[in-house]
């Protein structure tokens, strides 16, 4: 039996301060720990979608 992960990242209108660490980067950490883990642990294939856009990936051209 195939195990199979589809992860999306959503994008967002408005970021909170208490987020920003979170979400800024080319990809959320949370998101590719997960990743990471159930790969190795678990024999698990991700696939990742990134829905957000560049500003919501780049704190500094969000301030444009």
């Amino acid at each position: 039996m195939s195990k199979d992960l589809f992860l999306i990242i959503p994008g967002f209108f408005y970021i909170g301060d208490y987020q920003k660490a979170l979400y800024y980067g080319d990809l959320p950490l949370g998101t590719l720990q997960l990743s990471a883990y159930l790969r190795k642990k678990e024999n698990v294939n991700s696939q990742i979608v990134d829905l957000r856009v560049e500003g919501e990936k780049n704190e500094n051209l969000s301030q444009l």
